[in-house]
């Protein structure tokens, strides 16, 4: 089984789901980066960790930080949209959590803070330039815990 990792950025449409989640993110915005921006962000790992870049088209690529197999590792997909700004996600079971958070925090100065949500109760996680990553990835474990339980008593529900 593949897991997707979503990505948003702070848009007033994600305001409610993001107070609900606990954040308090009154007057945010934030963007997509650039392709140019997420490649000089990737290109920030370039010393200790292979970057590999395939385009399907002149707008859809997948774009990879590590080896699968390595402790650091991240496999983007996304395209460029008519925004001119690159909508991406993050793809693959192999993805680790601190590695696709990092290229997060990296990207923020460029463009602000963006949301890491999981794939099955849409758990979200607000990726600044300042979050302190190892306390951050606690308290989202937490609150995935929280919401696979609410997830699965709402899906036996049915």
């Amino acid at each position: 089984m593949s897991v997707d990792w979503g990505v948003v950025p702070i848009v007033p449409e994600a305001y409610e789901w993001l107070q609900e989640a606990g954040y308090n993110i009154s007057g945010l915005q934030s963007r997509f980066p650039t392709l140019e921006e997420m490649l000089l962000v990737l290109e920030s790992f370039n010393d200790s960790l292979p970057i590999t870049r395939s385009n399907y088209s002149d707008d859809s690529w997948t774009l990879t930080v590590g080896t699968s197999e390595s402790s650091q590792y991240a496999c983007i997909l996304g395209s460029v949209q008519g925004d001119g700004l690159f909508h991406f996600h993050f793809f693959g079971s192999n993805c680790q959590e601190e590695t696709m958070i990092e290229i997060m925090k990296r990207l923020a100065p460029l463009c602000g803070p963006l949301t890491l949500y999981e794939s099955i109760a849409a758990t979200p996680i607000v990726v600044t330039k300042d979050l302190e990553v190892p306390v951050a990835l606690e308290e989202w474990h937490i609150r995935i815990k929280q919401n696979y339980s609410e997830f699965d008593n709402h899906q036996s529900g049915y």
